[in-house]
C-alpha cells in the first residue's frame, strides 16, 4: 500500500494491526489488559491510532517476536529509545513456522501472521478495512494475492499449510462479500464463471466486486461451472461479455465457448487466469485484475 496516505496516521484497529504485523484481536487485548490504547478519539467517539501509537506497537511486536511475554513487551515499549536498540532474544521460542515474504510489506506480513494464527476474524477485519480505504483492486494486487501465492508456495515446498490456506481463503471471501457493492441493474450484464473442474474462484469474486464498484452489472456463477450450466446461464441473462477463469492449464477448456447457444449479438469472451495458452481461442486475455475490469466494463 502507499505509505504516503498514512504519514500522519489516524488508523483503525484493523489498519494498525496490519501495519505492525499483529492481529486486531491482539491490539484489543493489549488495550484492555495493558492500557496500550489508541490516542485519538474522533468527534464520533471512535478511537484511532496515531504515529506514536504505531511506533510503540511496532516495538512491542518486535519484542514479542523475540520471545518476550506480552506484558513485558508492552511495558518495555513505553521506555525511551527502546525502539532504537537491537532487541535480544528472551530465551524462549517464538515459533519457527512462518509464511516467507522476504520483501513483504507491513500489510502483507500482518495478513500472513493472522493466517498462520488461523485468525479468520482478524483476516476479515484487516482486509475489509483495506478494501474500504484503498479499493478491492489495490488490496488484491498488493496484499491478498502476494500472501495467497506465498501460502501456496509454502505448501508446495513443505506439504504443510492446507489449514492456513483454507482459513485465509475463507477470510478473504468474507471480506470481499462484506464489502461487496450493491448490485447494479443492467439489461445485459457481464457473466463470470470458472471453467469446468476449476475450483479457484477467489479471483472472480474480487473481479465481481471491482466491476460492481465500477458500475458494471455482473453475475458470478462460481467455481467448476459445467458447459451445460454456462449455456443455461447465457440463455437466461444474455450477457454482453463472458469472463471465464482457468487457474490451471488442464482446466482451460475452450470447448465451453463453442458449446454455447447461438445468440445475436454474440457475447464477447474474455479469458481470465494463467491457465489459458496463447493458441486457445481468439479472445482478450487481460494480464491483471485492473486490466480485466477495464476489458469487461468497456462498452457495457
Amino acid at each position: 500500500m502507499n505509505s504516503a496516505a498514512t504519514t500522519s496516521a489516524s488508523l483503525s484497529v484493523a489498519e494498525a494491526a496490519a501495519r505492525v504485523g499483529l492481529t486486531a484481536a491482539t491490539l484489543r487485548t493489549w488495550d484492555r489488559r495493558y492500557d496500550l490504547s489508541p490516542s485519538i478519539r474522533t468527534a464520533g467517539g471512535h478511537r484511532r491510532y496515531n504515529e506514536s501509537d504505531i511506533e510503540r506497537l511496532r516495538v512491542a511486536a518486535r519484542l514479542l517476536q523475540a520471545g518476550y511475554p506480552a506484558a513485558e513487551a508492552v511495558a518495555a515499549s513505553a521506555l525511551p529509545q527502546v525502539g532504537e536498540q537491537p532487541i535480544p532474544s528472551h530465551g524462549r521460542s517464538g515459533g519457527g513456522r512462518i509464511i516467507p515474504l522476504p520483501v513483504g510489506t507491513e500489510h502483507q506480513r500482518g495478513l500472513a501472521r493472522a493466517a498462520m494464527a488461523l485468525d479468520g476474524n482478524a483476516i476479515t477485519a484487516t482486509l475489509s478495512g483495506l478494501i474500504e480505504d484503498h479499493g478491492v483492486v489495490e488490496t488484491w494486487n498488493e496484499v491478498i494475492s502476494p500472501v495467497l501465492v506465498a501460502v501456496g508456495d509454502r505448501w508446495a515446498r513443505t506439504g504443510e499449510g492446507i489449514d492456513v490456506e483454507h482459513v485465509l481463503a475463507h477470510g478473504v471471501t468474507s471480506a470481499l462479500l462484506s464489502t461487496m457493492p450493491d448490485s447494479v441493474s443492467g439489461s445485459r450484464p457481464v457473466l463470470l464463471g470458472c471453467a469446468p473442474n476449476e475450483e479457484h474462484v477467489l479471483p472472480l469474486l474480487a473481479l465481481q466486486s471491482a466491476l460492481l464498484s465500477d458500475g458494471t452489472p455482473s453475475v458470478l456463477l462460481g467455481n467448476n461451472v459445467p458447459a451445460a450450466a454456462m449455456s443455461d446461464a447465457v440463455k437466461r441473462v444474455r450477457p454482453r461479455k463472458i469472463g471465464l477463469w482457468a487457474q490451471l492449464p488442464q482446466h482451460a477448456e475452450a470447448d465451453v465457448i463453442s458449446a454455447l447457444p447461438p445468440m445475436r449479438p454474440a457475447p464477447e469472451f474474455v479469458l481470465l487466469g494463467p491457465g489459458w495458452s496463447e493458441t486457445q481461442h481468439e479472445a482478450a486475455r487481460p494480464p491483471s485484475l485492473k486490466d480485466a475490469v477495464t476489458e469487461l466494463s468497456y462498452g457495457i
